[in-house]
């Protein structure tokens, strides 16, 4: 009995808001990535051509590689949006 009202309150709590959150990316959520949601400053992009933006900027110490996929690439407050690997996604503050 304890088994089936286990597994019944497990299943339960899956469909619930509480539940496990299906197609949640690790890259992009803070719970996972303490960096998503933080802000950097920018001082100079470089322009490739085909709508997105790079740059390198010190961030926590260290040089990290930044890209702007949307928006126009002007010196300023950035937040990270996605970390991959060493390079951090981010958007206009």
């Amino acid at each position: 009995m304890a088994g089936l009202v286990g597994g019944l309150a497990t299943l339960i709590l899956h469909k619930s808001p509480y539940g496990w959150k299906p197609g949640q990316q690790a890259e992009r959520d803070p719970n996972v990535n303490m960096d998503v949601g933080q802000r950097l400053q920018v001082e100079q992009w470089r322009d490739l051509g085909d709508g997105s933006f790079q740059a390198r900027t010190m961030y926590r110490g260290a040089m990290w590689d930044v890209e702007l996929h949307h928006g126009a690439g002007l010196p300023g407050s950035y937040q990270i949006q996605e970390v991959q690997g060493s390079r951090l996604i981010v958007r206009p503050a």
